[in-house]
């Protein structure tokens, strides 16, 4: 029972309680008055009468004038004109009953008016006495009107009680509500504050939650940037604050091989001029110096596009993996390079103004990375060859088409309409072996080949032609219909795009109420990279699938550690934790004390934690040393089929 029905419970039954005893209690007591009047009434009457025969003859016509003239007023019930001997000489009744006043109220407060009784004289002998009783239909009447005004007055306080209360109640239910909603967001995995009340009672429960919140947000910032340290010791370069080798490599096979990546990029060997040389005649601090402020120069070029990670391979090198590029986008970006690193001669960090040389190669998904990086180092050998500051793209068949938007709308419109897509699914198991869910990868029909084509080969082009939400309906369409048929979890990658729009949030849920049975099954996931400045919008989405039964994560997490400090805020149900950090991680212990510490943050939070790529069975092992609780990728799909 609501608070709201307890309290009203309360105000009516102690209403009752109030009207009852006052009730009595005032019956009781305007009775007996009522009861001492009417026998006050009764004797003075009949002394008054008793007088006025006595004064008067005693003849039956003037007695008999007497009487009816008092009993004629009707205030009286009986009178009564007896001789010494005690017969009736003359007598009056008046049987009427109260006026408007029910008969259970007369049987329960009976009123006893009692006798009056005076006696008449004549000269100094008796003639004879007078009874009279007052009529009590009048006192009834007034005792029925205080009860009536009696129970008004009960029944209005209690109302105006009943209301006060409801407004108190409400009062104290507004921070009582925001108390039960920061728990339920607790149990969410959500860690929210609220205002304080002002109610003394309420205000220590909630500075006692706030303060818990609070902690709780310090614990996972301090987590945050302990696991931020362990990501820049392990992956990243310590002079230069880049990538290094082995996570670069690992960020290049994933653009070569995951099924979302983007068909084509470009890769870029940047290597400083005679460093050993530099090293020999400026020191080794000089040298640091300029390979700091060269990183720098880099990464500001680099800085334009979020699609580009840079990083320190060894001395002189570095490299650029370009996600989205093109051979006039690569080379003008070779070229600023170029330009912003012979700028560190005329700033006399370097005694020399050949300062760098670059090569570069397009590459096209499912290339070999073998054969790109010896592209890609002939061609900075052809550089250096050249001349000071050169650069010069690798001598290849262009086999890496440029997105041609023009070519892509039609077909993919057409495609829309038409529903020319399929699924490809990859099995996600837990350590066990057993099957989490599916990830499903949306499939264009190629018409002219009756093949499918995978989501990395057109989807840079409907990024462009804002189709994007489009096709995530259209993942979610094909889902529902799979899900009717096999009843297992599958989950779905849904792009920022999509996720931003509140169209399509709408479309969505729309889709989704309509398949209320299947949704329980969905998972849905968004990249990481995608969100690093709108987990808002996530969080908001995560609320409003939760109650379909979906469950929401982020895929390729790690790649940007801005989200860590707010994992407690999104209510989120798994992360993917990102491949670049799973290959040989048996071997690697950085990338172990990395993981290690995004499985315990999330375990802390209640959220599935799922590997990506993994290849191995020592990597597998290892993994579920360190407390991850799924994986997925080639070895995942050895062993679920």
């Amino acid at each position: 029972m609501s608070l709201f029905r307890q309290l009203w419970l309360v105000v009516v039954v102690s209403t009752l309680i109030a009207f009852s005893g006052s009730f009595v209690v005032s019956m009781f007591t305007a009775r007996n008055y009522l009861q001492q009047q009417l026998f006050t009434q009764s004797t003075d009457s009949a002394a008054s009468l008793a007088l006025s025969m006595s004064q008067q003859k005693k003849d039956p016509a003037t007695v008999e004038l007497l009487v009816s003239a008092l009993f004629d007023n009707g205030h009286f019930r009986l009178v009564r004109y007896s001789d010494v001997h005690g017969k009736t000489l003359v007598e009056r009744v008046n049987r009427t009953p109260p006026d408007k006043v029910p008969e259970w109220f007369v049987r329960l407060f009976p009123l006893d008016a009692g006798q009056g009784v005076a006696q008449v004289s004549d000269g100094w002998m008796q003639s004879g006495s007078v009874t009279i009783i007052a009529h009590t239909r009048f006192a009834y009447q007034a005792l029925w009107d205080g009860a009536l005004k009696l129970f008004l007055w009960i029944l209005i306080a209690g109302v105006l009680t009943g209301l006060m209360g409801s407004a108190l109640l409400r009062t104290i239910q507004r921070p009582m509500r925001r108390v039960v909603e920061q728990a339920r967001a607790i149990t969410e995995r959500r860690f929210i504050t609220i205002p304080e009340p002002r109610t003394p009672e309420l205000r220590s429960l909630a500075q006692a939650m706030n303060r818990m919140v609070t902690q709780v947000k310090a614990m996972f910032a301090e987590q945050a940037s302990r696991i931020e340290q362990l990501r820049q010791e392990a992956n990243n370069d310590a002079l230069t604050g880049l990538a290094n080798r082995d996570y670069f490599e690992s960020r290049l096979r994933s653009a070569l091989h995951d099924d979302d990546a983007p068909p084509t990029g470009a890769l870029l060997l940047i290597r400083l001029f005679d460093l050993a040389g530099i090293n020999q005649r400026l020191g080794r601090d000089r040298t640091d110096q300029l390979l700091r402020e060269a990183a720098d120069r880099i990464r500001e070029s680099a800085a334009e596009d979020d699609e580009r990670l840079l990083a320190r391979l060894n001395g002189a090198d570095f490299a650029l993996l370009d996600l989205r590029a093109d051979v006039s986008e690569t080379r003008h970006l070779a070229q600023q390079i170029l330009d912003r690193l012979t700028d560190l001669y005329r700033q006399g960090l370097t005694d020399q103004d050949n300062v760098a040389h670059i090569g570069f190669t397009l590459y096209q998904h499912e290339d070999d990375p073998a054969q790109l990086w010896q592209q890609v180092s002939e061609a900075l050998a052809q550089a250096q060859a050249t001349g000071a500051n050169q650069a010069r793209q690798a001598e290849q068949a262009d086999r890496a088409r440029m997105l041609d938007v023009a070519h892509w709308q039609p077909r993919l419109e057409q495609a829309l309409q038409q529903q020319h897509f399929a699924l490809g699914q990859f099995p996600v198991l837990n350590m066990q072996g057993e099957r989490l869910h599916d990830e499903l990868m949306l499939r264009l029909r190629d018409l002219e080949s009756d093949g499918l084509l995978p989501a990395g080969r057109f989807m840079p082009a409907a990024a462009r032609l804002g189709l994007i939400p489009q096709l995530d309906l259209e993942v979610v369409r094909l889902a529902l219909q799979h899900v009717k048929q096999a009843r297992q979890p599958v989950a779905i990658n849904l792009a920022a795009a999509s996720v931003l729009s509140t169209e399509f949030q709408g479309k969505l849920l729309l889709q989704l109420n309509q398949h209320s049975r299947e949704a329980k099954y969905l998972w849905f996931e968004v990249n990481e990279h995608g969100f690093r400045d709108e987990l808002q919008a996530l969080g908001q989405l995560a609320t409003r699938l939760r109650p379909l039964g979906c469950k929401v994560g982020i895929e390729h997490f790690g790649r940007h550690f801005n989200s860590i400090p707010r994992l407690h805020e999104l209510g989120l149900d798994y992360l993917k934790v990102d491949g670049s950090f799973i290959h040989q991680i048996h071997d690697n212990r950085g990338n172990q004390l990395l993981v290690k510490a995004i499985a315990d943050i999330a375990n802390n939070l209640g959220i599935i934690t799922i590997a990506e790529r993994v290849e191995s069975e020592q990597e597998w092992q290892a993994l579920q040393a360190l407390g991850i609780q799924g994986v997925t990728g080639p070895a995942a799909t050895r062993h679920g089929g």
